[in-house]
């Protein structure tokens, strides 16, 4: 997925639940992908992902995220992230 990153998975009972991509840059950190399986939103898979990026990468932490999907910009906005360059771009 990312060459030069990493891939976290969460699991649940031996299956992949939720999935998140990052990428430590030289200028910031980036969450390239951060994906929880539909059946298991709202489970704190997510949440137990981001803090790990939270842990493990190096601020300034950036991620896209669209305008329209309003309960990741939540998820994000609870986290302590904030919105740049728009709606799509959020850093922390």
């Amino acid at each position: 997925m990312v060459p030069s990153g990493q891939v976290t998975v969460a699991e649940q009972e031996g299956v992949v639940v939720a999935m998140m991509s990052t990428e430590s840059g030289t200028d910031c950190s980036w969450i390239h992908h951060l994906y929880v399986h539909p059946d298991h939103v709202g489970r704190g898979a997510g949440k137990l992902l981001l803090q790990r990026a939270l842990e493990t990468l190096r601020p300034p932490i950036r991620l896209y995220t669209f305008q329209s999907n309003e309960r990741a910009v939540g998820f994000y906005k609870h986290h302590g992230f904030r919105a740049i360059r728009g709606m799509s771009r959020w850093s922390r």
